[in-house]
């Protein structure tokens, strides 16, 4: 997504149910938290616990937040975005800052706040931090094809999808993770 437009344009430019959602969540009086402490990544991290196993994934082990901490948000390189609901963290984003773009690299929120639309809250946050500190381009990261929900969520924001292909070395018999969907089919 391309930032330098300027945040009244981008707000023009979501889907005018992203926009409702996002002014349903300053309705309902959500505030959002950047952090760069190791709090703030353990609040994300109990988030994405729960996320997780409702979708049915394993979550990553604390350690590799805790070195996304240590190593990378310490270093400036990348923020936690808290969304609150009164104290209670209730939805969170990792994303990583590098050159001129701002990467949205994991998300997380507690199923029971939903109906506040913290997620889209969040995205207009970070979309309108971009703006504000000057980046060029705000990335939505890598998303399956088959993944219709998340793909529709970073539509509403205007954001454009680009192909990014996978190869596979060394390539074994009777093994594929390629989806009729993918490049390798087209």
């Amino acid at each position: 997504m391309d930032l330098s437009r300027g945040t009244d344009s981008l707000w023009k430019g979501l889907h005018k149910t992203t926009r409702r959602h996002v002014r349903k969540a300053e309705k309902a009086k959500l505030k959002i938290e950047k952090s760069e402490t190791e709090k703030g990544m353990r609040d994300f991290y109990l988030l994405n616990l729960a996320t997780r196993k409702k979708h049915g994934i394993p979550p990553q082990p604390y350690g590799f937040f805790e070195n996304i901490w240590r190593e990378i948000i310490l270093s400036r390189l990348a923020f936690v975005l808290l969304v609150k609901h009164k104290s209670t963290s209730i939805a969170g984003g990792v994303f990583f800052a590098h050159g001129d773009t701002i990467y949205y690299k994991f998300n997380a929120s507690d199923r029971n706040y939903l109906q506040y639309r913290p997620n889209h809250f969040l995205v207009w946050d970070a979309i309108q931090y971009g703006c504000e500190k000057g980046y060029k381009f705000f990335d939505g990261g890598r998303t399956s094809p088959d993944n219709l929900g998340l793909v529709s969520f970073k539509r509403s924001f205007g954001m454009q999808e680009t192909d990014l292909p996978y190869y596979y070395w060394p390539t074994v018999k009777g093994v594929t993770s390629a989806k009729e969907r993918s490049l390798k089919y087209r």
